[in-house]
């Protein structure tokens, strides 16, 4: 799969989470493709209606524009930063970190899938969800398995965004400025 597809799949990943939604089948594979077995679902939810498409679609464009708002975020990762010096880097990603954690913070409360520390032991039992929990490594035979937690996961929690107005165009992330007589 190439960079652009990967990154278009990691969008609408994000947003399907962060809005309690079911990951497309390409990125469940995608979890599991390290893995020798792949786990079968707890249970499987039922595919979402078409319009749903839509909503996800608004809501995602919804967030980047707050992402863009607070943090600069679109023209962050648009901008080419091959030839930027690290000090520099390192201070712009801090603006747009500081903007972004902001724009989250206001609109919803994260709160990791697994309240433990990252690189501690960690034992999967019988019955988990692969969509909360993704298995990496020698994954063989049934659970329970046990392995280090290498990340607990964010589930979205008091999600707050602003509703969508009709006759306002989705896909405008951020307008346009013209700065008149400067």
């Amino acid at each position: 799969m190439g960079l652009v597809r990967r990154l278009v799949l990691a969008w609408v990943c994000c947003f399907r989470i962060l809005l309690g939604r079911q990951l497309p089948e390409e990125a469940r594979l995608l979890g599991c493709a390290e893995t020798d077995t792949v786990p079968e679902p707890a249970s499987e939810p039922a595919a979402a209606p078409r319009d749903d498409d839509s909503v996800l679609e608004r809501g995602a464009l919804l967030l980047l524009g707050l992402l863009q708002r607070e943090g600069r975020f679109a023209d962050f990762v648009q901008e080419n930063l091959e030839n930027v010096d690290d000090a520099d880097l390192a201070a712009a990603a801090r603006e747009v970190w500081r903007g972004c954690r902001k724009a989250i913070h206001q609109h919803m409360q994260l709160v990791p899938m697994i309240d433990a520390e990252e690189d501690t032991p960690h034992t999967v039992e019988p019955g988990f969800d692969p969509q909360t929990l993704r298995l990496t490594g020698k994954v063989r035979g049934d659970p329970p398995y046990h392995g280090m937690l290498r990340h607990p996961g964010w589930r979205a929690r008091d999600v707050r965004l602003p509703q969508w107005s009709d006759g306002v165009d989705a896909q405008v992330v951020a307008a346009a400025e013209v700065e008149i007589g400067a």
